[in-house]
């Protein structure tokens, strides 16, 4: 997706307006203008979209120079497939991402999320139940991040059931804890939001050494 399609859909998102009306003026209301306009008056002034050739090299070069000139807080690589990098195999290039990720992170003082795909269940794995090894690739993205957290929709998953039903699961906490959290996902808004759940339901966090209590 490239950055015009990005900020347009980030606009949608925050000012309610579905994207179809944003390219049919004619299906606009003057609440629905009234609404564009306030969303595009509260958008990030030092947001910055980078598409056209992801290359690592200009992805570092575009950071350190944002860094620069008006500070960078958190950097977004989407996705680690679509990064050109150093590396005979597609295995090789996304350790060196994955390291990479990690060293801007230390070097800007900064969040870095590296997005990344799935790979397929095998026969007899419970989709349900993800692991750290469902993550496509090379190991490196185990190795070098500090949390991993799983966006699960069993509707895209299986191609059944309710669409807007979420969770999301925290496979690896650099402080040791993991968990999952119930959520609702927005299909106009294309966000994740908050769900309640039954509290007896609920998987509640927990470090990995800690014992599970037995039931009776």
């Amino acid at each position: 997706m490239n950055k015009a399609h990005l900020a347009s859909r980030e606009l949608a998102s925050v000012s309610g307006v579905t994207p179809i009306k944003m390219r049919r003026d004619d299906l606009l209301t003057d609440e629905d203008f009234e609404a564009l306009v306030n969303a595009a008056s509260h958008q990030c002034k030092k947001c910055r979209i980078l598409d056209g050739e992801l290359s690592l090299s200009r992805i570092r070069r575009a950071a350190r120079k944002m860094k620069g000139r008006s500070g960078l807080e958190l950097l977004i690589l989407d996705y680690d497939e679509l990064i050109e990098a150093e590396g005979k195999t597609e295995f090789e290039q996304q350790r060196v991402i994955a390291r990479a990720a990690k060293s801007l992170a230390i070097e800007l003082k900064c969040a870095v999320i590296l997005i990344s795909q799935l790979r397929k269940t095998t026969a007899g794995e419970d989709a349900g139940r993800p692991t750290l090894q469902r993550l496509y690739g090379n190991a490196a993205k185990q190795k070098f991040a500090s949390f991993i957290i799983l966006a699960d929709r069993p509707y895209v998953r299986e191609l059944v059931g309710d669409e807007k039903e979420a969770e999301l699961q925290l496979l690896k906490s650099r402080d040791g804890k993991t968990g999952r959290i119930k959520a609702t996902f927005n299909i106009k808004s294309l966000r994740f939001e908050e769900a309640r759940e039954d509290l007896a339901e609920a998987k509640l966090w927990r470090s990995p050494s800690e014992p599970q209590e037995r039931e009776d």
